[in-house]
């Protein structure tokens, strides 16, 4: 197979586009929150690095990953067939299938495909308690206000391996298998038929063709649908992927290998994981994209006996941190602060705990807060309102990240 991959490398382009089309992220969706969540030390690694770790596929937390989207793969096109016995273009997509899968079943095809997951809610009691432990954090990262791609490092080199990869996360879709006692919801079921039947409309287009690109590029399709099928059992995380297939063991002169690490997790498994680097082309004339470093949103301090001086100590690091200053992506124009600034307005609008004289204050800036958004975030800085909800949040006007403690009670 490595022969074979070695050949048909420059087809990666090829897969990556296509199996975008299939899960249908050729536009990111503006509303999803892409969160991970970690340890102040984590955080200090992404600062200095600029990387995120990406983990090949059969060594995360849950057992059942790429298992169950295989299962439900496989049975998808064997109902099919029978439902209509006889057709060449279903027994050619069977045997296709079944082939991706064989592949992997008995080898470490599989082990090209990497994954980072990001959850879709910035606080959550579950992720706190699994990922960040006591006073943990949140990194939001904001993936739609440019069209980044996913760079790595070779050689203390950061370059994109001849293909381009988007840098922003598809949504996973959560299924039942036959241990769950929660059913696949009516709207998990439709985008998952739709999933298929984009894949099956794929592999029809290919019918008869056996080229080796034309095959490596398809199990590579295959491949990376399973991967977006999880447990239903996990809905709660609204899970986001950015899925990748790094070039490994690769003979060719024409590329280098992505490196591969290890490191070792608490139940002594040694995990594979490559790591991602954020880029984006400046111009039009660019060959290949710029490293811009990650583009974070938010940080949001966990529950925790010490939260207020781990999140004074962000702040201090944000604002003030040399080492850092290329690895972080400073997010374009005024999104983040009108944000921030919403945020401010609605909760203390909302708060049972404002007093009168808050409440009369916001009132008389309520008008310039829909007309004269500047002017607005100016009178505001120094009214004693604003100065104590910076206690809780605060906004970086240095970097454009928002700073928060997270709004869920210490009880753990």
């Amino acid at each position: 197979m490595n022969e074979i991959f070695n050949k048909a490398y420059v087809s990666l382009s090829q897969m990556q586009a296509l199996y975008s089309k299939i899960l249908q992220q050729n536009t990111a969706p503006t509303l999803q929150k892409f969160c991970q969540y970690t340890t102040v030390a984590g955080l200090d690694g992404m600062l200095k690095s600029g990387s995120l770790w990406a983990t090949n596929i059969k060594f995360l937390n849950d057992s059942s990953e790429y298992e169950l989207g295989r299962q439900y793969i496989l049975r998808s096109i064997n109902e099919r067939i029978e439902n209509e016995e006889g057709n060449a273009t279903l027994l050619y997509i069977q045997k296709t299938i079944e082939q991706t899968f064989e592949n992997t079943a008995n080898h470490t095809e599989e082990l090209t495909a990497f994954t980072v997951s990001f959850c879709g809610n910035n606080d959550l009691l579950s992720q706190w308690i699994a990922y960040a432990k006591e006073s943990g954090i949140c990194i939001e990262f904001d993936f739609n206000s440019a069209d980044y791609s996913a760079l790595y490092k070779v050689d203390d080199k950061v370059y994109e391996p001849y293909y381009f990869e988007r840098m922003f996360p598809s949504p996973v879709i959560y299924l039942a298998d036959e241990n769950n006692c929660c059913e696949t919801s009516r709207e998990q079921q439709k985008a998952y038929d739709n999933l298929f039947q984009n894949l099956y409309d794929h592999l029809s287009s290919d019918y008869n063709n056996d080229c080796p690109r034309v095959r490596l590029t398809n199990y590579a399709i295959i491949r990376a649908i399973a991967c977006f099928i999880k447990n239903v059992g996990f809905r709660a995380e609204d899970e986001s992927r950015l899925l990748v297939f790094p070039i490994s063991n690769c003979t060719s002169s024409a590329c280098k290998s992505t490196p591969i690490h290890f490191r070792l997790s608490d139940r002594n498994v040694f995990r594979p994981y490559v790591e991602i680097y954020c880029g984006r082309k400046i111009c039009d004339d660019d060959v290949v994209p710029h490293f811009t470093g990650l583009p974070v949103k938010s940080i949001t301090v966990g529950p925790g006996g010490n939260q207020d001086a781990v999140f004074q100590s962000i702040i201090f690091r944000i604002e003030n941190g040399m080492d850092y200053e290329t690895k972080l992506a400073k997010i374009e124009g005024d999104t983040v602060q009108k944000e921030y600034y919403t945020q401010f307005w609605d909760e203390m609008k909302n708060n049972g705990e404002t007093s009168n004289i808050e409440k009369k204050q916001l009132l008389q800036l309520e008008e310039e807060f829909k007309s004269d958004f500047t002017g607005f975030v100016t009178d505001i800085k120094n009214q004693p309102i604003f100065i104590k909800y910076q206690r809780e949040c605060y906004f970086s006007e240095r970097r454009n990240i928002i700073i928060r403690k997270s709004k869920i009670p210490y009880i753990y």
